[in-house]
């Protein structure tokens, strides 16, 4: 069955005018994404040295030996332990409470919603670094509201930054 020729012309002005579209994408998808990702996966086979810049020819071709060396060494599995306690922590918490939040502004319900509405807001409005400082400020071991609130019944101090028990937690918590 033939398509009409008005039909034809009009698929193919729609095909261009789709790829006039996503062609600046897909440059800015490949300059930014695939290229630095195949390049690092090409070093990563290398024993890359910053002088390698300047003279290729010094670049040598060492194979999986930087993942051999990479699989034997403490610190990249504690990085990942690390990375996936993280994630197993922070990912659902956050989802939990951006759905709890969520829930909370559109119940009807729910009283003072312009209160609510500032006070989940507030930190998406101010800086990150000044957020840093007042959480770094109550977990701080000397001065900190957290472990001041602790001595109060008895608690000993804790250092929330600086042991890797609690950093963890207080970051997902951060």
């Amino acid at each position: 069955m033939m398509r009409p020729a008005s039909t034809v012309r009009s698929t193919t002005r729609q095909a261009r005018a789709a790829l006039v579209f996503t062609l600046p994408l897909l440059a800015l998808t490949l300059a930014v994404v695939v290229v630095p990702t195949v390049g690092a996966l090409l070093l990563s086979v290398t024993d890359f040295d910053i002088y390698a810049l300047g003279d290729l020819s010094a670049l040598r071709f060492v194979g999986i030996a930087n993942y051999v060396i990479l699989a034997h060494d403490e610190r990249f599995w504690g990085a990942v332990a690390n990375t996936l306690l993280f994630a197993v922590l922070g990912v659902p918490a956050a989802i939990a409470t951006s759905l709890g939040a969520a829930l909370l502004i559109a119940s009807a319900t729910v009283r003072w919603k312009p209160l609510w509405r500032v006070l989940l807001f507030a930190p998406f409005i101010t800086t990150l670094v000044a957020t840093a400082l007042v959480f770094r400020y109550l977990l701080d071991t000397r001065v900190g509201l957290v472990n001041a609130g602790l001595a109060t019944v008895g608690i000993a101090s804790v250092d929330w930054l600086g042991s890797p028990a609690t950093s963890i937690p207080a970051i997902v918590l951060f």
